[in-house]
């Protein structure tokens, strides 16, 4: 909805003059389809015809907001079975496998990671789920997410503790 029109409420119609409240209420009118007009009796009655044409405006647009939000809420949530699954992503099929020559400390996030590499090699979902089932932060302070596992994964690619199985 690119030419969306500025509601007010009544206290700030209050404030404004005469000529800016027929200019708005000719502003709605036009929208609605209706032809303009030229002047009003009184602020009173300007108030209560803008408030009106306001209520009617709101109908006319209120359901094709709504679509419009569906539509973008849609869009932007993933797939619970990939989130949970670790289908996503650059690293989705690949096979991974602990070097050995470094090692990252003891019960911390990368030793996790490198705990979830079984010697035959594991694939990235399977690391990213052993990860979310056992890392716990540290005094609980949030909960973890996919994303929050696969940028543990990418730090320990970095780093040189797992490799992939192309690199070998």
């Amino acid at each position: 909805m690119k030419n969306q029109i500025k509601m007010y409420k009544q206290g700030s119609l209050e404030e404004l003059i005469l000529v800016d409240l027929v200019e708005y209420y000719n502003e709605i009118n036009a929208t609605l389809g209706c032809p303009p007009i030229k002047k009003f009796r009184d602020k009173t009655t300007a108030i209560r015809r803008i408030q009106k044409v306001q209520r009617e405006y709101i109908e006319l647009i209120l359901p094709k907001l709504k679509k419009a939000v569906k539509k973008k809420a849609v869009k932007k949530t993933p797939k619970k079975t990939e989130i949970a699954t670790g289908e996503r992503g650059k690293y989705s099929m690949d096979t991974f496998f602990v070097l050995g020559e470094i090692s990252p400390r003891v019960k911390s996030a990368m030793g996790l990671i490198c705990d979830a590499v079984t010697p035959n090699g594991s694939t990235a979902a399977d690391i990213i789920s052993y990860f979310l089932e056992n890392f716990q932060q540290p005094r609980g302070k949030s909960k973890i997410d996919y994303g929050f596992a696969r940028g543990y994964l990418s730090g320990a690619i970095r780093a040189g503790y797992i490799v992939k199985e192309e690199e070998l």
